[in-house]
């Protein structure tokens, strides 16, 4: 078979248009990977924020119950030294909260106190 004129305009234009067809294809494809790997990204950052999320709001509840602990055994510490100055001193329950180591155990309570709204309100916000 012979390449006349003819066939050969019509290969080489068959030629241009695929190699232009072929280049449109190639920039669609760069195109959608890119976009794919942005999305991965994407969705890569909110799986890591989510759990780093995840993380500080479980420490958070584990500093919860280690402050909750520490309140409850000042509180039993405060009950049982009350009771023994009212005891064997017959202090007035007025006077009870003018001994200096019970004013530091209520100093401390009161401390916690603090430290676990302050840190409920944090956990909180985890959960809106």
């Amino acid at each position: 078979m012979v390449n006349t004129p003819k066939k050969s305009k019509k290969n080489s234009d068959f030629v241009e248009k695929s190699s232009v067809l072929a280049g449109k294809v190639l920039e669609k494809i760069r195109g959608g990977v890119s976009d794919a790997y942005e999305a991965g990204v994407k969705a890569l950052d909110e799986l890591a924020n989510s759990a780093q999320n995840y993380l500080e709001k479980y420490e958070d509840s584990r500093e919860m119950k280690r402050l909750s602990s520490e309140r409850r055994e000042l509180t039993k510490e405060l009950g049982i030294r009350v009771y023994s100055n009212n005891k064997s001193k017959k202090t007035s329950i007025e006077n009870l909260f003018t001994d200096k180591e019970i004013g530091v155990l209520v100093e401390r309570i009161e401390v916690l106190n603090k430290e676990i709204v302050k840190l409920g309100k944090k956990i909180d916000q985890y959960e809106k």
